[in-house]
């Protein structure tokens, strides 16, 4: 096997898998906040659901530069890296968050999941517009 970047179709195809993600934000004194979280990637984007009394989000309304990791926890080994900008918003916050809910949890469970997570009435939206994406895989 080799190491190499992954073709745009093994980048997809990676991102369509529901991996964890570990989005780095940059707290007050400048070092790293990690944190594991649901994404989905969409048109060269990627969005994040969470609350918004959550440290990502204060960290990002104050420095917006984060980074995404999404890597496969086993064999075949790849990854997918994002840098770039956040914003936290509220638009299309349902259609995203069930999206996410279904992703992850499957039609019936990710919809109520997403019922029970609007109901609270404190969710959000990271939205990621990365400015540079790095991926790598152990292929054939």
């Amino acid at each position: 096997m080799t190491d190499r970047e992954m073709t745009l179709e093994e980048i997809e195809g990676h991102l369509n898998k529901t991996h964890l993600a570990f989005l780095a934000t940059v707290r007050k004194d400048g070092s790293p906040h990690v944190a594991p979280v649901w994404y989905e990637h969409k048109e060269g984007k990627v969005f994040i659901i969470t609350n918004d009394t959550a440290a990502k989000v204060y960290n990002i309304r104050r420095d917006p530069r984060v980074s995404v990791s999404i890597a496969t926890p086993g064999e075949p080994y790849c990854y997918a890296l994002f840098h770039g900008e956040a914003q936290i918003t509220t638009g299309n916050l349902e259609a995203v968050l069930t999206s996410i809910c279904v992703r992850y949890k499957g039609e019936e469970e990710g919809k109520a999941f997403s019922e029970e997570l609007l109901g609270y009435g404190n969710a959000v939206v990271i939205e990621i517009t990365p400015s540079r994406v790095i991926s790598w895989t152990m292929g054939p």
